[in-house]
């Protein structure tokens, strides 16, 4: 699975990636650094779609390392893009919007989580890390 033309944590930027792999051993750009690179690059912009506190959370799990969390709250805004007023029907027949859902452990767990298929076990990973953070947060 790719997000944002990064697949599985590793991406072409590379003119920064030694100042990130010194901050705590990220491995993903800080917030306005990927909204930039969305922008000019041609990506689908994620960091659009997240608020100012979830872009601090992104920054935040970035900072402690925390890279396949961050992956996952880029899934939430990927979730969100042109969603506007739309509801993501779940499999279990459940229904969210996702551009009015809170980020929360549970939501993750319960919602967000199963806004996306794949295969390889990648994004089940990338969520139930994104919960657990949130989770140490409110702990």
């Amino acid at each position: 699975m790719t997000i944002n033309g990064f697949g599985n944590g590793a991406y072409a930027y590379q003119t920064t990636k030694a100042s990130r792999q010194k901050e705590a051993g990220a491995d993903l750009p800080k917030a306005d650094e990927l909204d930039k690179m969305q922008k000019s690059g041609g990506f689908v912009n994620t960091m659009a779609e997240l608020s100012a506190s979830e872009k601090a959370l992104y920054d935040e799990l970035i900072s402690k390392g925390e890279s396949d969390a961050a992956q996952g709250l880029l899934l939430v805004g990927m979730s969100r893009v042109g969603m506007s007023g739309q509801q993501i029907t779940l499999p279990n027949g459940n229904t969210f919007d996702p551009t009015k859902t809170e980020v929360t452990a549970a939501n993750i767990r319960e919602l967000f989580k199963y806004a996306f298929v794949g295969n390889d076990g990648h994004t089940d990973r990338i969520f139930d890390a994104l919960a657990a953070a949130l989770d140490k947060k409110t702990n």
